[in-house]
C-alpha cells in the first residue's frame, strides 16, 4: 500500500453515537451484515475489552490464547501498553450474552512493532499483531481456529469466499462482518494482503478465515485501511508473519493440508 496504512483505534464507548453519525456509508465501511447462529466457529470469536477504554476483536487460536492486532492493547492517549489484567476477552458475544469469558494473564506483541507511529506503511504494519494468555481455558464446546500459512507463491483464490468477521462501532453488540470476500493481493514482500472485506473501527484484530473442508483457518489478521488508486481498501497481516509465533505458543501441531502448512482448529468432539 503506497500510502500510509490508516490504523484503526479502539472504538469507545463515549464517542460511539457520533462515531456512528459520520461512518462512510459505501466502501469497506458501508453497514456490516450480522453472522448468523452461536455455533463452530462464530463463538470462538470475541470482543477484546481493554477495561474502560474501548474494544477490539480476537479469535481464539488455542483454548487459552486469543490473536488480535497489537495496536488494540496500546493506549494512545496515554502513550502506554494496556495492563495485562485490564484486558478481557469475551467470546460468543451477543446483546449482553456470551459463551465464555477470560481475563488476560500476559501478551505478547510482534518483537519489531511500533505504536507511536501514526500512519505506518506497509511494512511497519505487518508487525502490528499480538497473542493474549488467557488465565483460563475455553472449553472444547467452544473451539478455536486454525492457521493457514500462505506461501508468498501461492495464487490468491480469485472468488468471494473469505469471511471477516467481528465487533465493530456500527454492531457493537454483536458479530456482524462480510461472508464474501476477496484478498486481492500481497504488499510488504508478502507480510501483508489488501482484501475488499468490509471493515469499521473495533474490527481491528478480527480474523480473515476460510473453509477447507470442514477446517476453519485464519489466513490474515484485519489491522487497517488504506488508499489505492482512489478507493479504500483493507490491510491485514498474513498468516505467514504470525504463524511459527502462534505453533509455539499453542504446542499445536504443523501439518500440510491441500499443499500450504496448516495449524489445524479444534471444537467439541475433535
Amino acid at each position: 500500500m503506497r500510502q500510509g496504512l490508516i490504523v484503526a483505534v479502539f472504538a469507545c464507548f463515549a464517542i460511539l453515537s457520533s462515531a456512528l453519525a459520520s461512518a462512510a456509508a459505501s466502501g469497506i465501511e458501508r453497514p456490516r451484515g450480522l453472522i448468523g447462529g452461536d455455533g463452530y466457529p462464530w463463538r470462538a470469536l470475541g470482543r477484546l475489552n481493554q477495561q474502560g477504554k474501548g474494544f477490539c476483536t480476537g479469535a481464539l487460536v488455542a483454548p487459552d490464547v486469543v490473536l488480535t492486532a497489537a495496536h488494540c492493547l496500546y493506549n494512545r492517549r496515554l502513550r502506554r501498553w494496556a495492563n495485562a489484567d485490564s484486558i478481557h476477552f469475551v467470546a460468543g458475544y451477543r446483546s449482553g450474552k456470551f459463551a465464555f469469558h477470560a481475563r488476560a494473564r500476559a501478551y505478547k506483541a510482534a518483537p519489531d512493532y511500533d505504536p507511536t507511529i501514526q500512519k505506518p506503511s506497509s511494512t511497519e504494519a505487518s508487525n502490528d499483531w499480538a497473542l493474549v494468555m488467557l488465565e483460563t481455558e475455553a472449553g472444547p464446546e467452544i473451539g478455536y481456529l486454525g492457521i493457514a500459512r500462505l506461501g508468498r507463491l501461492v495464487r490468491l483464490p480469485s472468488a468471494p469466499v473469505f469471511t471477516l468477521a467481528g465487533y465493530g462501532r456500527d454492531r457493537p453488540h454483536a458479530l456482524a462482518g462480510d461472508t464474501g470476500c476477496r484478498l486481492e493481493g500481497w504488499e510488504a514482500g508478502a507480510t501483508m494482503l489488501r482484501h475488499d472485506c468490509r471493515a469499521v473501527h473495533g474490527t481491528s484484530g478480527a480474523p480473515i478465515i476460510a473453509a477447507r473442508g470442514s477446517q476453519y483457518l485464519i489466513y490474515a489478521v484485519h489491522v487497517g485501511r488504506s488508499e489505492v488508486e482512489g478507493r479504500t481498501v483493507g490491510g491485514a497481516v498474513a498468516a505467514r508473519v504470525f504463524f511459527e509465533a502462534v505453533a509455539r505458543a499453542t504446542g499445536r501441531e504443523v501439518r500440510r493440508l491441500d499443499g500450504a502448512l496448516a495449524i489445524l482448529p479444534g471444537r467439541a468432539g475433535e
